[in-house]
């Protein structure tokens, strides 16, 4: 029987230290992580990934994914870790530590999720590159299983979907090592991934008069294969004043139409 199956990715900001933003105020590191659980426990997420556990160990991880009524996890130890938690068992594929952060490819419940968190532009975009490829040929590869499989987390990186999106604010945003290409974002990032066979139900589920980013863009992404995109019923970019005092980032989110265990 096909429940809701929600699939939440997120950047959590340094470990939840003690920050601060530019232009934005945030709560303090452990108010920060308190709210954003308490969060997710009311979302009632069955997948959950984030990036930046920095300091998070792996019982750590263990022990926070029970707040939110996670019994399994998996982390990748990259300096700037990568999780992912599950309410069912998670199968750990592979764990990719030769990327400027990392990938963690794991299966729940017949869906492959591939968690990354993609270099920013001031690093080097040869490795930007390279990191698009190691994520295509994994897409590539479950397509010819017929695997359906979820591309999620960090992208940094704009999409040319979201053109009509970016509007003053965000492009006073835009950082200026980034590139632009006739004055505009550079989309080629997202624009590959969607060209490997990767949906993004967002943009197929999001109202036409979606109104323009109020600061920054969305630069995290929940990508589908199209066998798993056509499971999806929502989709959630969560950018509002609660979230704002979290991160530098929002949560992003899909539904999916999806069996609790994977059909035998």
């Amino acid at each position: 029987m096909n429940t809701i199956y929600r699939i939440i990715t997120y950047n959590v900001l340094q470990g939840w230290a003690d920050t601060s933003l530019r232009g934005r105020t945030l709560l303090s590191g452990a108010q920060r992580r308190d709210a954003a659980y308490s969060w997710l426990a009311r979302q009632g997420p069955a997948v959950v990934s984030m990036q930046e556990l920095d300091r998070v160990t792996v019982s750590q991880l263990a022990k926070d994914a029970a707040r939110w009524g996670h019994g399994y996890s998996a982390l990748l130890e990259c300096g700037c870790n990568i999780g992912v938690t599950a309410r069912t068992a998670i199968d750990v594929i592979e764990k990719k530590l030769d990327m400027h952060h990392g990938l963690l490819h794991v299966r729940v419940d017949g869906i492959e999720v591939l968690a990354t968190h993609f270099t920013p532009y001031a690093d080097c975009l040869e490795e930007r590159r390279r990191e698009i490829s190691i994520v295509t040929e994994r897409v590539q590869a479950a397509a010819r299983a017929r695997q359906p499989c979820v591309v999620l987390g960090d992208l940094n990186a704009l999409s040319p979907e979201d053109d009509d999106l970016i509007g003053p604010a965000s492009m006073a945003w835009y950082p200026t090592e980034w590139p632009l290409v006739d004055g505009r974002p550079d989309y080629s990032t997202l624009r590959e991934l969607l060209n490997s066979g990767l949906v993004d139900p967002w943009v197929q589920h999001r109202a036409v008069d979606t109104a323009v980013f109020p600061e920054r863009p969305r630069y995290d992404y929940t990508l589908l294969s199209t066998d798993l995109a056509a499971h999806s019923v929502d989709a959630h970019f969560w950018q509002n004043e609660e979230t704002g005092a979290w991160s530098d980032h929002w949560p992003i989110g899909v539904d999916l139409a999806w069996p609790s265990e994977p059909a035998r």
